[in-house]
């Protein structure tokens, strides 16, 4: 359905409900990854959907999507290295994308 959930298993011991959810992408989700930015930028979650999209998440702020990019086809691996997130495609593509610093990083509007 296209959400991503995060459960905090110090709380209810995982049994209740998530303790955020949102709406990312248009399309199911086809794989998390937990990340730090170097440089303190702070724990971070990429998505990425079968809308053939990436997104950018900030958990300490409920999931807010920071940060999205547009990929070429649909995202079958996804990986983040120091600044840089890679995603390889079904088309063949691999999309190496630099993500934004804690300074640049700003929920969309609304």
């Amino acid at each position: 359905d296209g959400r991503v959930c995060l459960w905090d298993c110090r709380q209810r011991g995982c049994s209740g409900g998530a303790a955020a959810a949102a709406p990312v992408h248009s399309g199911a989700v086809s794989e998390l990854v937990p990340h730090s930015l170097p440089g303190g930028g702070g724990e971070l979650l990429l998505s990425a959907g079968a809308d053939k999209s990436l997104a950018l998440l900030e958990p300490r702020m409920g999931l807010a999507v920071v940060a999205r990019r547009e990929l070429s086809d649909f995202p079958y691996s996804l990986a983040a290295v120091g600044s840089v997130a890679v995603a390889g495609c079904g088309d063949g593509a691999v999309h190496v994308i630099e993500l934004p610093s804690a300074r640049r990083r700003r929920p969309p509007p609304q």
